[in-house]
């Protein structure tokens, strides 16, 4: 049933074995198992009175537009 939880099913045998990359390799080809991007470096605009918070949107509505 989707959405249930079946479990953990790694095979850690097997895991141990792999290299980084294919252990990458292995996870990222798993639809339900993408890898997410955590941290990434965004340039806020010069202090121009605005709160942080204000600078961070403005600089996600900017990358969001291409901009």
């Amino acid at each position: 049933m989707k959405g249930e939880y079946m479990g953990n099913q790694t095979n850690f045998e097997a895991l141990e074995r792999m290299t980084d990359e294919e252990a990458y390799a292995n996870a990222v080809s798993d639809p339900d198992c993408q890898p997410i991007e955590i941290f990434r470096p965004i340039k806020l605009d010069q202090d121009d009175g605005a709160t942080v918070i204000e600078r961070f949107r403005r600089a996600v509505r900017k990358e969001k537009d291409g901009n």
